[in-house]
């Protein structure tokens, strides 16, 4: 932390404005930090129940879904600091069954991920 030398009101005012932005540096980069604890326990869970489930016989994991896992940067409004850690369904492109490359809607394997929706695919080729 830096010294400060007051010897009037404006000295106050820089000393305040240092605080404050030092302040700030602190809980950006504790919030970061924290971010990227609970991101990595959200891809052990994934990992863990999603898939450490099976090992798949008929298709190539890409792990993409795992690795859409990501953080956001820190932002605030008014007086109040925020962080996002979500899946960033843009970095799921591709699944492969066999020798079939599928691209289907990113969308739904967080909702099935975390709501644990059981289903059936019905997939017939043309």
């Amino acid at each position: 932390m830096a010294v400060f030398n007051i010897n009037n009101r404006s000295d106050i005012q820089k000393m305040v404005k240092q605080i404050n932005k030092e302040m700030r540096i602190s809980i950006e980069l504790s919030l970061m930090q924290i971010a990227e604890t609970v991101k990595e326990v959200w891809k052990d869970f994934v990992n863990a129940f999603w898939y450490g489930i099976y090992d798949p016989i008929v298709y190539k994991r890409t792990y993409e879904t795992l690795n859409s896992i990501v953080t956001s940067s820190v932002s605030k409004v008014g007086d109040i600091y925020m962080v996002s850690i979500f899946y960033d369904t843009s970095l799921i492109n591709t699944f492969q069954y066999g020798n079939y490359t599928g691209h289907e809607n990113p969308d739904l394997m967080p909702y099935l991920i975390e709501e644990g929706v059981n289903f059936t695919i019905v997939h017939q080729r043309a």
